[in-house]
């Protein structure tokens, strides 16, 4: 947790095959050993199935925000390929 800040999940993504549109959910059922179901990884459909591969993926929303204030690339419907954003978290 970021100090004096209240840490908080912030939006959730998904993807059901690797190369596609990642899908925002307002809730996931995560699996232990798989990752988080309807996932290109849980499903074993993603592009680096097998190679290189996370059940999960974490991105700060501070980072998003600091990405928005220095350029004109907005990240903010998933164009980043991550599962989690979060906010005052310090990953």
């Amino acid at each position: 947790m970021l100090a004096g800040k209240m840490s908080v999940v912030e939006d959730i993504f998904v993807a059901p095959v690797g190369g596609s549109a990642m899908q925002r959910v307002t809730e996931v059922e995560a699996v232990q050993g798989k990752g988080l179901t309807g996932d290109r990884y849980a499903e074993r459909t993603g592009y680096w199935t097998g190679y290189d591969e996370c059940q999960v993926t974490l991105i700060e929303g501070e980072g998003l925000d600091e990405i928005r204030a220095k350029s004109s690339v907005d990240v903010t419907e998933g164009q980043h390929r991550r599962n989690i954003v979060t906010r005052g978290v310090d990953i």
